[in-house]
């Protein structure tokens, strides 16, 4: 009898995605802040002690219309979250009530610029303007306009109720708001969409329990009672009661939840671009879940032909992929090199093309990610897997492509540079907790093997042998490394391209005119010599 082989999609492996976005939210972040630290664990001892009781959503607005509060709880980067608040309050509506909505998005000192937007005075780049929107809270608009055109559509009562100050003072401060906001009108209930942690019972509910005000809280996305249910065969994604007063919805996994978050403070600064040039969630995908995303993925494609005078490549010739879509893995192909090399990868967490079927996995639907490996279709290339020298140099040409090419669409991009390096490793030095160091290992490595290419490249001793000592560090390390390298790479020639000493003829021939890989590189490097090794005295 022939053993059966396990997937290779299992449990496992998504816990170990979930693992490395995670080390890789951590290494973005830095050190973790003391007040969120304290925040978390008892935001995370709630759930983890909680037991969980299938609901429904009419269970929930049923006990928040007798509490006279509804808290719901809102993970910021996800648009499922902001889709979910629109769910909840579309079935108060069913139930003829009418609630006052209270929004953490929206500071109290700006309640003029949501007033005017929700009347109709104001359109949504007046509000953006009036609202201070990306100095105050910054978070994807395309994931909250929906929140606030519902409420314009409904012509319902809302309120800000944010402030600056730390965690402790914004609930106290935010339970005022709502307090004086329910003494000041007769809609009923208050819901309130605010961050995660602030739900948690010792926070923002014990505050207004101070004030006499009875609270329901509706959670969601609790990655315990997730993991708890799949170890469990049980189908974690559902409404279910918690106690008394506390409900959660789980509708998103944790790896997608968190790589929401990963993605916007990698690419934060795509939320302004995306309001003036590109919007990440149109009106379709507002009203529709389940919207195809190989229309996105096209349209990149075909502005990149355009760019880089490519019209003889096809546009339509690829299979599209997301996080919450690895079906493709199931196949033999990828339990022996190279594919198991690019499972590898994507269970790490990267984007990537491949090939086989013209296959784009992209871990995110942002604009960087999806034109990053529009571009190495257009190359027809593989991600080179090796830990030799040629696959180094082959892996850094490639990823200076990739990230040249989102760049073309997305100007404000950003990556790291040379001047940061030293104070991440000096802020790394710092780190007192053992399990916050080992977070930033990675990161540790990495920084300093990027130092020591630079500084041969300064030394112009970018030889076989000095190479072969950077290879030394392990697989992962060292396809950041080079992942790294090829950023700045890219960085750079988009720099000298738009300074006018590329023309875009000439980015063509680095590109996509065969060359023996050191070779591709060499121009490459003379680049970064110029344009940025200079910032790391």
């Amino acid at each position: 009898m022939t053993r059966k082989e396990k997937p290779l999609v299992s449990d496992a492996f998504y816990l170990k995605m979930l693992k490395n976005i995670k080390r890789s939210i951590r290494e973005v972040q830095g050190p973790e802040d003391s007040e969120v630290r304290s925040y978390y664990r008892s935001y995370a001892g709630f759930l983890e002690r909680s037991k969980a009781f299938t609901s429904a959503l009419g269970e929930v607005t049923g006990k928040a219309a007798e509490t006279g509060v509804l808290l719901v709880g809102d993970f910021h980067t996800l648009w499922q979250a902001q889709r979910q608040f629109i769910k909840v309050l579309e079935s108060f509506e069913d139930r003829g009530l009418r609630p006052v909505v209270l929004l953490e998005m929206v500071e109290a000192r700006k309640n003029r610029a949501l007033r005017a937007f929700i009347e109709g005075e104001a359109g949504e780049k007046e509000y953006l303007d009036q609202s201070d929107y990306f100095e105050s809270w910054g978070f994807d608009f395309s994931h909250y306009l929906p929140i606030l055109k519902y409420l314009k559509n409904k012509k319902l009562e809302a309120y800000g109720i944010n402030r600056n100050g730390s965690l402790k003072e914004r609930d106290r401060f935010m339970a005022k708001e709502i307090s004086e906001a329910m003494g000041r009108t007769e809609a009923c209930p208050a819901v309130v969409l605010v961050g995660d942690l602030h739900i948690a019972p010792a926070h923002l509910p014990r505050e207004l329990a101070g004030l006499g005000l009875r609270t329901t809280r509706l959670f969601q996305n609790s990655e315990t009672i997730i993991l708890r249910r799949m170890r469990d065969g049980k189908d974690p994604y559902d409404f279910f009661r918690l106690g008394q007063d506390d409900f959660l919805v789980n509708n998103t996994p944790p790896w997608i939840k968190m790589q929401s978050y990963l993605t916007w403070l990698e690419h934060g600064a795509e939320a302004l671009y995306t309001m003036y040039g590109y919007s990440s969630r149109g009106e379709e995908e507002e009203e529709e879940e389940g919207v195809d995303f190989s229309g996105t993925v096209q349209n990149y494609i075909r502005a990149l032909k355009d760019i880089f005078n490519l019209h003889n490549k096809k546009d339509d010739d690829f299979e599209v992929y997301l996080m919450d879509d690895l079906s493709f893995l199931d196949d033999g192909y990828f339990r022996k090199d190279p594919g198991k090399s690019f499972a590898r990868v994507i269970r790490n967490a990267r984007s990537l093309f491949m090939t086989r079927n013209n296959t784009i996995y992209t871990v995110f639907p942002d604009v960087n990610h999806t034109v990053e490996e529009s571009m190495h279709y257009l190359m027809g290339k593989d991600l080179a897997p090796g830990n030799d020298e040629q696959s180094f140099w082959e892996r850094i040409h490639y990823f200076s492509s990739g990230y040249l090419a989102s760049k073309m669409i997305n100007p404000v991009r950003e990556t790291l540079k040379q001047a940061s390096m030293r104070e991440i490793l000096e802020r790394i030095g710092q780190v007192k907790r053992e399990k916050e160091r080992r977070y930033l290992l990675r990161q540790a490595i990495v920084c300093n093997a990027m130092r020591e290419f630079y500084d041969l490249a300064l030394k112009d001793r970018l030889t076989s042998l000095e190479i072969a000592g950077l290879l030394k560090i392990d697989a992962d390390n060292l396809f950041e490394l080079s992942r790294a390298i090829g950023y700045q790479a890219g960085d750079a020639l988009f720099e000298d391209y738009n300074g006018g000493e590329l023309s875009g003829r000439d980015l063509k021939h680095m590109i996509f005119t065969p060359h023996p890989p050191y070779e591709s590189c060499c121009d490459l490097i003379r680049r970064l010599k110029k344009n940025k090794f200079s910032c790391d005295g």
